[in-house]
């Protein structure tokens, strides 16, 4: 017989959220009090409009509604088993206190955004996501060395499970997509995945933080950065990469993509559009020593000139990782 206590206990006001490592395996538990709603007690926390977490569990006590964007709610009691997609938020109904076991999601539920630049790349991207999408929702047809890189992942990854972490408006995960994946998208800004939602309504998007991934341990087979980091300092990918290693089951792959050297580029404008982004180039050599530490096996490395005309005249690295 195996009994557990709480490695983590997540307290917010009206109620906590305890993690719990069993068998190899991350189960949780709520516990919410009455009055407690999410958009008002766990929102603040987890930087996020809605809960964009995944769940599945089972109700011990009490009853709790779950209303999604498009109003659909429903009522969860004592006794009931769910499944509830990210986008979403509940409260608690009655007098009682409500608890539930979590089968799925306990790993990000109620975390703290860990984005060190979270609420810079949010402002920054908020009033240029539509002009970004409009340039760039088709930069793939003009890079083949791109999408040879894009083939190579694909195909290793057909059958698994893959996230692109900061999927900006989608153009990489609709390709991935059109090529056998089942795939979807995260990014850190609300206003990028309301573009990719627009523009590819049949993939799945969510808002959330690469530092905090809303998935179990060793649940996907591969995980897409593609300049996903070019807002992090190379100081700062450590924490990221240990937490995509996280998530990624044994012989997973990580693709990574980044603009090479050790300057930062300011940018005040961008597609026209006012805003204020800092661009971070890295070390190819750098990066990869913090994959290693990070659990990673180097698989392939390719090194690209800029594609003039294209895009920003910068030499270019893409990494494929095994964890």
């Amino acid at each position: 017989m195996i009994t557990a206590k709480p490695v983590e206990t997540r307290e917010f006001d009206h109620g906590r959220f305890e993690l719990f490592r069993i068998a190899g395996r991350e189960v949780g538990r709520a516990t919410y009090a009455p009055g407690w709603r999410w958009t008002t007690h766990v929102a603040p926390i987890a930087g996020t409009a809605l809960c964009e977490v995944e769940h599945v569990g089972y109700v011990v006590r009490g009853a709790a509604a779950v209303r999604m964007p498009d109003d659909t709610e429903i009522v969860l009691r004592a006794g009931d088993f769910f499944a509830i997609p990210p986008g979403h938020d509940s409260w608690v109904i009655g007098d009682e206190e409500y608890v539930s076991l979590h089968l799925l999601g306990a790993h990000a539920y109620a975390r703290e955004q860990r984005d060190p630049r979270a609420d810079a790349v949010r402002a920054g991207y908020a009033g240029v996501a539509r002009a970004y999408r409009e340039r760039l929702l088709d930069e793939l047809a003009g890079k083949p060395l791109d999408r040879a890189f894009l083939d190579a992942f694909a195909e290793r990854c057909r059958g698994t499970r893959v996230v692109e972490v900061g999927c900006g408006p989608g153009q990489v995960a609709r390709y991935l997509a059109d090529r056998g994946c089942d795939v979807e998208g995260l990014d850190l800004s609300p206003a990028m995945i309301d573009e990719a939602r627009a523009s590819h309504p049949g993939i799945a998007f969510r808002v959330g933080d690469m530092f905090a991934l809303p998935y179990d341990a060793a649940s996907l087979g591969g995980i897409v950065a593609f300049y996903a980091i070019v807002h992090l300092s190379t100081d700062e990918l450590a924490a990221l990469f240990r937490e995509i290693h996280r998530v990624l089951a044994a012989g997973g792959l990580a693709a990574i993509a980044f603009h090479v050297g050790n300057e930062t580029v300011h940018v005040g404008e961008l597609f026209g559009r006012a805003t204020s982004l800092d661009f971070m180039f890295h070390e190819p050599d750098a990066v990869c020593a913090v994959l290693v530490d990070a659990g990673f096996a180097i698989e392939a490395r390719l090194d690209r000139a800029p594609y003039r005309g294209a895009e920003h005249p910068s030499r270019r690295c893409y990494l494929l990782a095994r964890a």
